[in-house]
């Protein structure tokens, strides 16, 4: 078990010699490479971050659209934004 993949790190004065000797192990070297070929593969974190981002933005103006619609709706029939029980969830509400 690696002190920076399991059981944490508590030697914060000999933390420089722990990082590098963790940088030069063959298990970091390993993440590394796998890390990397799923980078080309998939793409980066970030790229796929941007990308749902992106997706929600999309998602939320269309949602604001939808309830601008039925505003404007409800205000050219002179309707009211509710019904006339009070109780929460009521489907004629």
């Amino acid at each position: 078990m690696n002190a920076f993949t399991g059981e944490g790190f508590r030697d914060w004065k000999n933390s420089k010699t722990r990082i590098e000797y963790h940088e030069n192990s063959d298990f970091h070297k390993t993440n590394v490479i796998h890390f990397k070929a799923r980078a080309v593969v998939h793409g980066s974190v970030d790229q796929r971050l941007i990308k749902q981002l992106d997706e929600e933005i999309v998602y939320w103006k269309k949602n604001l659209h939808r309830v601008i619609a039925n505003i404007k709706s409800l205000a050219k029939r002179g309707l009211p934004f509710r019904g006339n029980l009070e109780r929460i969830g009521d489907p004629h509400n």
